[in-house]
């Protein structure tokens, strides 16, 4: 297992995040399927890692709605862009979030660790930028 720090674009951690929330959260919550606990440990600590600063960039993204957006009458949760200028300022600025880069520490597991794990498709996508060959 290696410690490796990796310079990824906002969109790229949001994304990561989201793939591995998708892929292995009601897995690891239900029980259903066990993984080594090697592998469950470091995919854990690289979800929390992830997760956390994808809410970070989420909490960016809502700024940006608010600042343009208008609550809609019907719904108060969901914003409106009354014209096409917001609706341009606020796509910059959600193209300039998501191009920022950080440097993001993760964990890399070797891949040999890894064989006995019967993986879906989704969830060997959400682990390939983890697996150490």
């Amino acid at each position: 297992i290696m410690q490796t720090t990796k310079t990824l674009k906002n969109g790229e951690i949001f994304e990561m995040a989201t793939n591995l929330i998708e892929a292995f959260q009601k897995d690891t919550e239900s029980g259903e399927k066990t993984y080594p606990i090697k592998v469950l440990f470091y995919l854990r600590k690289n979800m929390k890692t992830l997760t956390e600063l994808a809410q970070d960039i989420e909490k960016a993204r809502v700024e940006i709605i608010q600042r343009y957006g208008v609550p809609s009458e019907e719904n108060p949760e969901q914003y409106q862009f009354e014209t096409q200028e917001k609706i341009d300022a606020a796509n910059k600025e959600f193209e300039e979030l998501f191009n920022l880069e950080q440097e993001v520490t993760i964990y890399t597991i070797p891949l040999e660790a890894f064989n006995d794990m019967e993986l879906t498709e989704k969830q060997m996508d959400a682990v390939m930028e983890m697996i150490e060959e």
